[in-house]
């Protein structure tokens, strides 16, 4: 995989923050805004998909899920811990504890399983999560007010371009035959006769499986 962020990122945090200078001097705070949202959305996805390469190296069951997920909790540390920069160089407060529910109950799945119904189990729930997670990025290049915070959203998101290809083809070597939508848990399928379709628009469009609504 190519390494985009460390240089990107470098970059980035030399830069200055006009926000930022508001914020210390007690004109606004940048959390309850739409850069704030955004930034704040995006370290829930990286910080999930660290935690999720973490316990995917300690119990997954084949060699190409543990060096996928080895990969893959490194560049997403580094992620978090740049998107943790630039949030507070923009004042915007992190909270102490995530508040994605959904993320939080997966993890707490995939604790419950190991082997290769881990590997199934964490193949879908990555391959999901890294399309909503490039999703959001391209988002937030696009529209994010803050400059520094779309030069960040625009390296990480070739980085996560790279990772959703890696992930699709992880998820398709490891459990072929998928009865529901991208990223579905294997015991949250549905029966065949009530099975999502997978779609056929570009993986990364705003209408594939995983978008964000």
């Amino acid at each position: 995989m190519h390494r985009h962020i460390p240089l990107a990122v470098s970059a980035v945090l030399l830069l200055a923050h006009p926000l930022a200078a508001q914020v210390r001097a007690g004109t606004g705070d940048a959390t309850e805004g739409p850069d704030g949202h955004l930034v704040l959305q995006a370290l829930e996805r990286a910080t999930f998909e660290r935690e999720a390469a973490r316990l995917a190296r300690e119990r997954a069951a084949t060699e190409a899920v543990r060096s996928f997920a080895a990969r893959d909790e490194e560049d997403h540390a580094e992620m978090v811990e740049a998107l943790r920069q630039v949030a507070g160089d923009m004042g915007v407060r992190v909270p102490v504890e995530g508040r994605d529910r959904d993320a939080a109950a997966t993890l707490e799945r995939l604790r419950t399983v190991e082997g290769p119904a881990f590997d199934q189990a964490y193949a879908h729930a990555s391959a999901q999560s890294h399309m909503r997670h490039y999703n959001l990025v391209a988002r937030m290049a696009a529209q994010a007010r803050d400059e520094d915070l779309r030069r960040l959203a625009d390296a990480q998101k070739t980085e996560l371009a790279e990772h959703l290809d890696a992930v699709q083809a992880l998820r398709r070597e490891v459990y072929p035959i998928v009865q529901g939508p991208v990223g579905v848990m294997p015991d949250q399928r549905q029966p065949p006769t009530e099975a999502v379709p997978q779609r056929t628009t570009a993986p990364y469009s705003d209408t594939a499986e995983g978008a964000e609504p």
